[in-house]
């Protein structure tokens, strides 16, 4: 996945900055990092910023294994066009119950990226 890294006014109104999220550079692997556009939505999810427009991803361990480990980055949704509409139904609790289910979720390591 393509990470962009330009910040729009709109999205540093959301809450979005420029993070290096650990296990982003190997999508299903939690061992390298990537910088990425994002708004943390809490300690193991956050919305990414993408080329096709907005990703949700959540951290956490899955019983399945992933290259002999298993925790893991799993998006949740198709990608997400519309950021501000996306937080709000998150901020109200319309988000689908158990869209990943296997998931226990797992506190995601990160640092801050100055402009």
């Amino acid at each position: 996945m393509n990470y962009p890294q330009s910040i729009s006014e709109e999205e540093s109104e959301l809450g979005f900055q420029r993070l290096e999220v650990d296990g982003l550079a190997e999508f299903f692997h939690a061992f390298r990092s990537a910088t990425v556009v994002a708004k943390i939505l809490s300690p193991s999810e956050i919305l990414a910023k993408t080329d096709a427009g907005y990703s949700h991803l959540i951290f956490g361990r899955t019983p399945i294994p992933a290259a002999n480990q298993n925790l893991i980055w799993q998006d949740t949704f198709e990608e997400i066009k519309d950021a501000r509409q996306f937080l709000h139904a998150y901020e109200v609790g319309l988000m689908p119950e158990g869209h990943i289910p296997l998931m226990e979720r797992r506190e995601f390591t990160y640092r801050e990226i100055s402009n």
